[in-house]
């Protein structure tokens, strides 16, 4: 049987018993607003001076799991509390509906978390590399399926039920739980054997070198 070689980036989530390996390969090869409306950078600014004069507290995406996280749960947050990271997902290719992810750093980051909104083509707003903040008071941390134990975070959760639904449009455009900032970042892939892979990875983009496979897959 004849086996090649392939470098590919991989980007999490996966089914830790299979991997994409190349439908899950970004070249950022479209366009993306290079500025935000007046009105956004003005809310967003009205966010961080909250944040500096302690009004709000900024969270770091491994608090977030680690205060709010229990799998097979849905947890609201009551507290007056902000989450920034990084974009490292696209939907455009179709391999993500209604929801993106994120990380903590551009480079070597240590967590990442999805996020589910009502919203398709998300791409044209939240590219790969984005800086976006979440207000999340009122939001639900969670999973979109229960017992998958990849935290997300979501709009709200309808009775009798524990996994997360959508932040919805209202919430996004009303009560401004999402704002994109104007930085886009270049996301440097975090490279890992594939041994090394683990859920921790879950919503970073890794990139696994020396992968071998059957040509028949």
């Amino acid at each position: 049987m004849k086996l090649k070689e392939k470098i590919n980036r991989l980007l999490f989530p996966i089914f830790m018993s299979s991997v994409l390996f190349t439908s899950c390969v970004y070249d950022n090869d479209f366009e993306v607003p290079a500025i935000i409306g007046n009105e956004e950078n003005l809310v967003l600014n009205n966010l961080l001076d909250s944040i500096k004069n302690g009004k709000l507290l900024l969270k770091s995406i491994n608090d977030v799991k680690a205060d709010f996280f229990v799998s097979r749960e849905a947890n609201k947050v009551k507290g007056n509390y902000v989450l920034k990271g990084y974009v490292t997902s696209s939907d455009e290719t179709g391999n993500f509906y209604k929801e993106f992810y994120i990380q903590d750093k551009p480079k070597n980051p240590t967590a990442g978390i999805k996020i589910t909104l009502h919203q398709g083509s998300s791409y044209n707003q939240f590219n790969i590399g984005r800086e976006v903040y979440l207000r999340l008071k009122g939001l639900y941390i969670g999973e979109t399926r229960s017992g998958d134990n990849n935290a997300a975070i979501g709009g709200f959760v309808e009775s009798g039920h524990t996994e997360i639904a959508p932040i919805s449009e209202n919430q996004i455009k009303k009560f401004n739980h999402i704002l994109r900032s104007r930085k886009t970042e270049q996301i440097t892939p975090l490279n890992l054997k594939f041994s090394e892979i683990g859920e921790n990875h879950l919503g970073m983009f890794v990139q696994v070198t020396n992968v071998f496979f059957s040509e028949e897959l």
